[in-house]
């Protein structure tokens, strides 16, 4: 039978610590300690994987702003060279619509 979901009455949220347990008196939590990984254990990493490493350090350490861009347009702006393409940012416009679709 499919369960309804209102989104009320549940909190993923919730810290483990904080959530009310109906624990009997005298019991107790045990703490289980994970076994040690076996000697030999290995893991190897596809190359799509190291790809995956290289390409987010690499986007990590790009500046969030281009800041040569940033000054050519304010020094277009302030002389009056700047020109808007009006076309072009409709196409735009009228596409992000689309992808919304």
């Amino acid at each position: 039978m499919p369960e309804r979901i209102t989104g009320t009455g549940f909190r993923p949220t919730e810290a483990a610590s904080t959530r009310r347990t109906d624990a009997k008196p005298g019991s107790e939590i045990v703490a289980r300690k994970s076994a040690p990984p076996a000697a030999g254990d290995t893991v190897e990493l596809t190359d799509s994987a190291r790809l995956m490493g290289r390409l987010e350090e690499a986007v990590a350490a790009a500046p969030v702003v281009d800041g040569a861009r940033v000054e050519s347009l304010k020094d277009a702006i302030a002389d009056g060279s700047y020109v808007v393409d009006a076309d072009s940012i409709a196409d735009g416009m009228i596409r992000a619509e689309r992808e919304l679709r």
